[in-house]
């Protein structure tokens, strides 16, 4: 996520920065565009009742909505840190949405050595769904074994 710069905007009650974000950080064209030094960003918007929600409110098509203190969502995403030592790594995420046990969505990535974070566009998201991870090394050198670290799913 790329911060460009800030916005000030002058009320009543003092000076609100608004970060500005890289329009590429957007999964929809920013619905507010800001020209900075950096380049074009956009503001991201949230319900007005959401914690990250700024005073500053903006009428949209969507009905009026805030302009939150932190950056757009990216999504479901997972992040793996692995010393492959040469060898192969997978993990699959699985995703129950239904709460019946079953997995509803799963997503497979290629792990990479060291620390990287993959969006995973096949997992819905969302702290009400149930997750799980299975994870598969491949070493063709026993001598050489891969393994993973660390995984923390953001959902």
């Amino acid at each position: 996520m790329a911060k460009l710069g800030e916005l000030g905007l002058n009320t009543a009650s003092g000076t609100v920065k608004l970060p500005v974000y890289d329009k590429s950080d957007f999964s929809n064209s920013p619905v507010v565009k800001v020209q900075t030094a950096s380049g074009v960003g956009g503001l991201n918007l949230v319900d007005p009742t959401n914690s990250d929600a700024t005073p500053v409110k903006i009428k949209t098509s969507s009905g009026i909505k805030a302009v939150s203190k932190t950056g757009p969502s990216t999504g479901p995403s997972a992040t793996v840190n692995a010393t492959l030592n040469s060898q192969t790594a997978k993990i699959t995420v699985f995703e129950d949405t239904t709460g019946n046990g079953v997995a509803d969505n799963t997503e497979t990535v290629n792990v990479q050595d060291g620390t990287n974070t993959t969006s995973l566009n096949n997992i819905a998201g969302g702290t009400d769904n149930t997750y799980w991870i299975q994870t598969s090394l491949s070493n063709s050198n026993t001598e050489k074994t891969a393994e993973i670290n660390s995984i923390e799913l953001n959902v």
